[in-house]
């Protein structure tokens, strides 16, 4: 997982349904930040990201999942 532009670390952690990304500056307004996805990531029934994707979004509007 990537998360740019980010200055220092990147707290990640997941749980059953999401994974959760929170720089260790917070998230700012305004910025534009672009979260990318690396191969290889599995899911509880073992189906494996095989292809990157990403995502571009603004500090104040995160995007939540489903």
């Amino acid at each position: 997982m990537i998360l740019s532009p980010v200055h220092g670390d990147v707290a990640v952690s997941w749980g059953r349904t999401r994974i959760r990304v929170k720089p260790k500056e917070g998230w700012k307004p305004g910025r534009v930040y672009h979260l990318e996805l690396l191969p290889g990531i599995v899911d509880l029934r073992r189906n494996i990201l095989r292809r990157a994707t990403s995502s571009c979004f603004d500090g104040a509007r995160i995007p939540r999942g489903p």
